[in-house]
């Protein structure tokens, strides 16, 4: 079963009553008459336009669809989060491995950025001792290392499994 693109309608009839938000596909489906049709273990929910999985659920019901595309399948790969950038493509959900890269590094870079943070203000003023100031210029040297990674090569698990991330100071 899978359902395209919904966006929320205005029944004539709302069966379940007034404070419900009400669905409806790009085929005239309504979410709630249809939930019945989703037999398959697995519902996910995902954009249309980007393939990127938002949701997933052993219950179709638990799935917000609002202007998702919703389809039921059999197996969620090993690993399936949908923190990380996972795709559903030809009914197959595949990781972007690409975009887990990325947003590794932009995880990493608020990690040290955060760290830092406190220590720059201190330079800033001028009331860093020489002790911090050294720890801040081994991690200003470890964000510069983050920032010139060549990303631009991962597309399998073997590449992404093959990034040299730098050593945090």
């Amino acid at each position: 079963m899978e359902l395209v693109k919904l966006k929320q309608y205005m029944p004539e009839q709302m069966i379940y009553g007034d404070d419900v938000q009400y669905f409806i596909d790009e085929n005239g489906n309504d979410w709630y008459a249809s939930l019945s049709k989703f037999k398959k273990p697995y519902t996910i929910a995902y954009d249309s336009e980007t393939d990127i999985i938002h949701s997933y659920s052993a219950d179709a019901s638990a799935i917000y669809p609002a202007g998702l595309n919703v389809v039921d399948i059999d197996l969620i790969p090993d690993g399936f989060d949908i923190a990380d950038s996972w795709f559903y493509k030809d009914g197959v959900i595949l990781k972007d491995y690409a975009s887990q890269a990325i947003n590794d590094r932009i995880r990493l870079l608020e990690t040290a950025n955060t760290i830092t943070n406190d220590w720059r203000i201190e330079l800033q003023l001028g009331i860093i001792s020489d002790e911090d100031k050294e720890v801040l210029t081994n991690w200003m040297v470890y964000i510069k290392s983050l920032k010139s990674l060549d990303l631009t090569e991962i597309k399998n698990r073997e590449t992404y499994q093959s990034i040299k991330w730098p050593t945090q100071p």
